[in-house]
């Protein structure tokens, strides 16, 4: 039996409204806080992240940023496919070549992701399909846990709405 790993889904903060570059929208005042207490609520509960994988847009970046501040030394790579119009398959692409700086795997990583991306990666990473999945709120994070990754090999642990905690 191989050890068990660690996904943790998450759906970027709450951004502002869209107007012009969809690539470039930043974190409300309120989204920044959402991210905060996302990532207080995991360094309160013990959830140890060895990495941090998001999207390159700017309001993934700042979210990915809030909830690390509360996570210590975590390593942070921008993954090109964890964005909107994403594909699960060219995502465990990457992934599967990713090692922490050291050259391990990584135990526990946090992607930060949007819709209708992230709700696909659970779709795949659970059942093995490639639908629409379920809609996850702003900031609101889903935990798998998986021996091997890959389509189907994934089971839901919890899932947690930034209103839970915050």
């Amino acid at each position: 039996m191989g050890d068990i790993r660690r996904l943790y889904l998450m759906r970027h903060a709450e951004a502002e409204a869209l107007a012009g570059d969809d690539t470039k929208r930043p974190l409300t005042p309120h989204g920044s806080r959402q991210a905060q207490t996302m990532g207080r609520w995991l360094s309160a509960n013990g959830h140890l992240i060895d990495m941090v994988c998001r999207s390159p847009y700017l309001r993934a970046r700042q979210t990915s940023e809030e909830v690390c501040r509360y996570l210590g030394p975590v390593s942070r790579l921008e993954f090109v496919g964890l964005v909107p119009s994403g594909n699960p398959e060219d995502v465990l692409q990457q992934w599967e070549q990713t090692r922490l700086p050291g050259g391990g795997l990584p135990a526990a990583a946090l992607w930060v992701t949007h819709q209708p991306l992230v709700g696909k990666l659970c779709n795949y990473f659970v059942d093995g399909s490639m639908g629409n999945g379920c809609p996850f709120a702003p900031a609101s994070i889903m935990l798998l846990e998986y021996e091997h990754i890959g389509p189907g090999c994934a089971s839901i642990v919890w899932a947690r709405d930034v209103v839970d905690g915050g």
